[in-house]
C-alpha cells in the first residue's frame, strides 16, 4: 500500500520515490523497535485498559514489533528497484 501511493513519485523523478520509501521505512523501523523495546508502554495498549500486562500479550507485541521492522526493511529494499528503471 505504502508503495501503490508512491507511484506517482516514480514517473516524476524515481529519486523521490525512493527517499520517500526510506523516509517511510525508517518510520516503520522506529515504530517496529519501539514496541520491541517497550512493550507495555501506553501506545500499545487498548482504550480505556488499566490492568497489568499479561506475558502473552507483551510477547505479541514483540512479534508485532519484529514483524514492522521486517516489513520496513523488506519496503526499503524493494524501492531500490525505482532507482535502476
Amino acid at each position: 500500500m505504502i508503495l501503490s501511493g508512491l507511484s506517482y513519485y516514480s514517473y516524476q523523478s524515481p529519486l523521490q520515490a525512493f527517499i520517500a520509501s526510506l523516509v517511510l521505512g525508517g518510520a516503520g523501523i522506529a515504530s517496529g523497535l519501539y514496541a520491541l523495546l517497550r512493550p507495555e508502554s501506553r501506545w500499545f495498549k487498548r482504550h480505556r485498559e488499566d490492568r497489568e500486562d499479561i506475558e502473552p500479550r507483551i510477547w505479541l507485541m514483540k512479534l508485532a514489533g519484529i514483524t514492522m521492522i521486517g516489513i520496513s526493511v523488506l519496503t526499503m529494499v524493494l524501492s531500490a528497484q525505482h532507482l535502476f528503471v
